[in-house]
């Protein structure tokens, strides 16, 4: 038996401040979704991966080479598994890749 869930996704993410070895990202919340927690990653390919847990819409990662491309990924909590629908995979997540910001 498995029971409907609307799939929530966060919206206009985006990298607000990076500096040498920091890097800040900053999304909007769906108008219609309340989410109690945000589950937010950081990595890039060289072995960096960080994953944050927040209340808040901004997450902040310490200690990036800012020399190096991230990926920054947002999930809203309780959508840890992708759904299916008839036009294909619905991704809960949420990510952008950036250059670096050196």
């Amino acid at each position: 038996e498995y029971t409907a869930v609307k799939v929530v996704q966060a919206e206009n993410l985006a990298v607000t401040a990076c500096d040498e070895s920091n890097l800040t990202a900053a999304w909007t919340a769906p108008a219609d979704a309340q989410v109690e927690s945000w589950s937010v990653r950081c990595y890039n390919d060289a072995g960096y991966d960080e994953t944050l847990t927040t209340g808040e819409l901004t997450a902040t990662f310490t200690g990036i080479d800012s020399t190096t491309a991230h990926t920054v990924e947002v999930t809203a909590q309780g959508m840890t598994v992708c759904a299916t629908s008839a036009n294909g995979l619905l991704t809960p997540s949420r990510a952008c890749t950036y250059s670096p910001c050196a």
